[in-house]
């Protein structure tokens, strides 16, 4: 069969293990041709290890096809474009230098020309860079069937909604970072590491065998229970009980232990 080099086509089905779909070629008068497989063609490089592979088309979308040397066997699905005036498109007036990409699972990212970019999952999870979370539209039709922009929101993007993603970071030396769907954070780094955290004066410094606070002020507005050893070169403050064990037996409460030098009760509080 003899196709025209270009045509324009509808997807009736996909071939995720092949990277294809099919499709049904439009006549020129509005007639319909048999289904054919075609590749779905990509930017960038496609071989045995590299590639870039989007998300196929949808049954139903419409796009060109193109046949080299009008031979069927050989169709490629270059474009897919909206048939109608909806569409997801967060295009206005205006706006340029934006990328945009919105998902079947309801994610969505933004790059904006002031380099605001934006990242957001199902759940509502989101990672930004940038003053503010963008809020992206799509094209609508209002009861006239005229075409406006219309904030396109999770509710929308995910009717049924979405529970909450756990998230991980795994790094080759072994540490990891994760949070879990309630939220809960587990922080673990392999032996022999340090984790140091600096805020102005103050230096937080946790190895395997311990953890170093140097601050000017170390305040405590609760109850502190030491069962290893603690060095201060200045005031400990407490608004609560500071209870200190002594080898895993008798311990000693701050708040009644006399000081051995001069046999002098702490100031309560202290």
């Amino acid at each position: 069969m003899e196709l025209p080099p270009v045509a324009h086509a509808v997807v009736v089905s996909q071939d995720p293990a092949n990277y294809s779909i099919s499709v049904m070629v439009l006549g020129a008068f509005g007639g319909q041709m048999p289904s054919l497989p075609v590749k779905v063609g990509t930017h960038g490089p496609r071989d045995g290890v590299r590639g870039n592979f989007p998300e196929l088309p949808q049954v139903g979308n419409t796009g060109i096809v193109v046949f080299p040397r009008s031979d069927i066997r050989n169709g490629v699905w270059i474009s897919t474009f909206e048939p109608a005036l909806p569409d997801a498109s967060p295009y206005q007036d205006g706006m340029t230098g934006v990328t945009y990409s919105a998902r079947y699972s309801g994610a969505w990212d933004y790059h904006g020309p002031d380099g605001t970019t934006a990242a957001v999952l199902p759940d509502g999870t989101s990672f930004l860079a940038g003053a503010a979370l963008p809020t992206p539209t799509r094209h609508t039709l209002d009861g006239e069937q005229k075409r406006q922009a219309t904030e396109f929101t999770m509710a929308q993007r995910r009717p049924a909604g979405a529970a909450a993603l756990p998230l991980a970071l795994q790094h080759a030396s072994g540490a990891s970072a994760a949070l879990d769907a309630a939220g809960t954070m587990n922080l673990v780094l392999p032996a022999g590491q340090t984790m140091t955290i600096t805020i102005g004066a103050t230096t937080i410094v946790a190895t395997q065998t311990g953890v170093t606070i140097t601050t000017p002020t170390f305040t405590v507005d609760g109850n502190v229970m030491i069962t290893g050893t603690m060095h201060s070169d200045g005031a400990i403050t407490s608004d609560g009980e500071v209870t200190s064990f002594n080898g895993g037996g008798s311990f000693n409460n701050l708040s009644t232990h006399r000081h051995p030098a001069n046999n002098t009760p702490p100031t309560p509080g202290t």
